[in-house]
């Protein structure tokens, strides 16, 4: 027997319960889902002083998107 529980509601799983898994049914999929979106959970890290966005805003588009813009002017 497996000892996993539903991270949201605590139950037992079940094979059954395989489709939702981790989590027992949709509905404490949905109650997870809705817990990031309203920025309940947190990762755990230090904060950052903004260099590294700054940084990467110098560097400019990635290369992706200036071949997107080459192919769109001829």
């Amino acid at each position: 027997m497996s000892s996993a529980r539903c991270p949201i509601c605590r139950k037992p799983l079940t094979d059954a319960m395989r489709e939702a898994r981790p989590f027992c049914s949709a509905r404490c999929r949905q109650v997870d889902l809705g817990r990031w979106l309203n920025e309940e959970y947190r990762i755990s890290g230090s904060e950052t002083d903004g260099t590294e966005e700054a940084a990467a805003a110098s560097e400019g588009p990635r290369q992706g998107a200036r071949d997107r813009d080459n192919d769109n002017e001829g």
